[in-house]
């Protein structure tokens, strides 16, 4: 097995994810092994350890014909491009970098290149080469500064058979307490991402597990990542919120334990990891998301702010995109985060200039409003104006105001 490539759970903050793993040490009670029967492997009371590096993946699309470079003369070289209806997961040549748990001195220096897994976890993957000269031209650049003149490759629906098969069982929320804990990995290299930049292969049950118990055993609630306060489920989403709002306004959060980074933080727990979606349900749209912090709420409470849960950051369509031929909507972003949409996707609707939205639908517009009351509760000191010219939503001055909303509390004027 040391050698071989497996597939197996890791643990990256607070997710469970799949992971891809170059086999380098088996170790048997403690004790370094070249190899252990099949039996031992997946015998959960073995001791069996498997250490390796994981691999860094990158899904692909197929390139055309002028994209593409000479032929491998390798036979054992896969020549052909993945069908655009099976996406592929290529290797980059490269490992993936993890914050080193705090209790496992032996993985390395502060981030290491080795993450281990229970044997009973791991299981071997048969991953065919692929020429590098088919291949995009950033992954051929990033093989041929590893000297590699190929890379290995799985498919999407293997990467999913293999996450409905193996880790669909009841058992999966007890997967955190076998799992080393690495930091979150820089540069999104996992999770492992989609074209699209969304996360993929997410043990749902484990990562929701982790989150249940991050309140302290408060019933009912749940930590917010940001502040660590115990907030009730149902107010999560008007919480995380204004820590959205304030990053948008330029209001700095010196003593947040986690900013909020990404664009596209999800609504619910303010990290980059979720979907976010609004299916049509008779009469109505019904919120689907992967966070394990969602919740369920009415779409017509949360464009209403009140002094208990001030914010409106709710999932919207995107009037000014076309509607998909697949699914017959329009794509759904988080109304706070559909400003950098519009500003990259949308740029003729974009004033560089004021830093505003120009030129957009009346009805767009009113959606993506807030009023000064939310504003004030939230943001009574931004140093940035809210992205629509509405004169009706907007405050002409930002001038604090007494209130018990801890986020307005610690604004600070910035200049």
């Amino acid at each position: 097995m040391i050698g071989d490539t497996a597939i197996a759970p890791f643990r990256s903050g607070d997710l469970v994810a799949l992971g891809i793993m170059k086999v380098t040490t088996l170790t048997y009670k403690n004790a370094r092994v070249e190899e252990v029967s099949l039996d031992k492997l997946e015998d959960k009371e073995s001791d069996v350890v498997v250490t390796g590096q994981m691999l860094c993946m990158e899904q692909i699309v197929p390139v055309s014909e002028s994209d593409l470079g000479t032929d491998s003369d390798d036979p054992e070289i896969e020549p052909s491009i993945p069908s655009p209806s099976q996406p592929e997961w290529v290797w980059m040549g490269k490992f993936v970098q993890l914050q080193r748990p705090a209790n496992s001195p032996q993985l390395g220096t502060r981030t290491s290149l080795l993450v281990r897994a229970p044997g009973h976890l791991v299981h071997t993957l048969d991953m065919p080469p692929i020429a590098a000269s088919i291949l995009p031209k950033n992954i051929q650049e990033s093989l041929l500064a590893q000297a590699l003149p190929a890379s290995l490759s799985v498919s999407q629906d293997c990467f999913q058979q293999l996450l409905s098969m193996l880790f669909a069982g009841e058992d999966t929320p007890l997967l955190p307490n076998v799992l080393d804990k690495h930091g979150c990995t820089e540069k999104n290299a996992f999770p492992y991402r989609s074209q699209t930049c969304q996360p993929c292969f997410i043990l749902e049950n484990a990562s929701r597990s982790i989150t249940t118990k991050l309140a302290s055993g408060s019933e009912g609630k749940y930590q917010c990542h940001q502040c660590h306060a115990s907030i009730e489920i149902d107010r999560m989403r008007s919480h995380v919120g204004q820590h959205i709002l304030c990053r948008l306004l330029g209001v700095p959060e010196n003593s947040l334990h986690e900013q909020i980074q990404h664009c596209q933080p999800c609504g619910f727990c303010g990290r980059d990891t979720c979907t976010i979606d609004l299916k049509k349900s008779r009469n109505a749209f019904k919120v689907i998301s992967s966070c394990p912090y969602a919740s369920e709420f009415k779409l017509g409470n949360a464009k209403k702010s009140s002094k208990q849960q001030p914010c409106t950051n709710l999932p919207i369509h995107c009037s000014i995109c076309d509607i998909d031929p697949k699914t017959k909507c329009r794509p759904v972003f988080w109304k706070f985060n559909i400003f950098h949409h519009i500003q990259t996707v949308h740029p003729a609707h974009w004033s560089n200039s004021s830093q505003r939205t120009q030129n957009l639908p009346s009805p767009f517009v009113d959606v993506l409003s807030v009023s000064d009351f939310e504003l004030q509760e939230i943001v009574p000191l931004r140093s940035r104006p809210y992205p629509v010219p509405a004169t009706t939503t907007l405050l002409s001055q930002c001038e604090p105001v007494h209130n018990d909303n801890p986020h307005a509390r610690k604004c600070i004027r910035v200049s």
